[in-house]
């Protein structure tokens, strides 16, 4: 059940601090001139109409925006890993999550992606 809960807290845990699941902390100075979307090819809201520069600049001058779009972000992502989960339940590919969403098994949650 622990485990349940967590997975409905996580999206907006690290949020107010300028993560995300991408593991992207906004706090970097590498981000301060980048106007790409937080993850290429999401359709969340955040992706859509904000570049990483942007809210980089909103954690930054801690504008509430920052977190909400990256809440927003956070809960797209784990919108999509659910749906492709039911995508591959019926299948019993289940296996090939790991490799699509590190997070599932765990690969980000020890520091990020590499």
């Amino acid at each position: 059940m622990a485990r349940r809960a967590d997975a409905v807290r996580r999206p907006a845990r690290g949020a107010g601090r300028g993560g995300c699941d991408a593991r992207r902390p906004f706090a970097h100075e590498r981000y301060r001139a980048d106007e790409g979307p937080i993850e290429r090819g999401c359709d969340c809201p955040a992706c859509m109409g904000f570049s990483r520069a942007y809210i980089r600049h909103l954690f930054g001058v801690e504008e509430m925006l920052g977190p909400i779009l990256v809440s927003l972000h956070n809960l797209r992502f784990y919108h999509r890993l659910m749906e492709r989960i039911r995508d591959l339940i019926p299948s019993g590919g289940l296996e090939s999550i790991y490799g699509e969403y590190p997070v599932a098994g765990g690969g980000w949650a020890s520091g990020g992606p590499g």
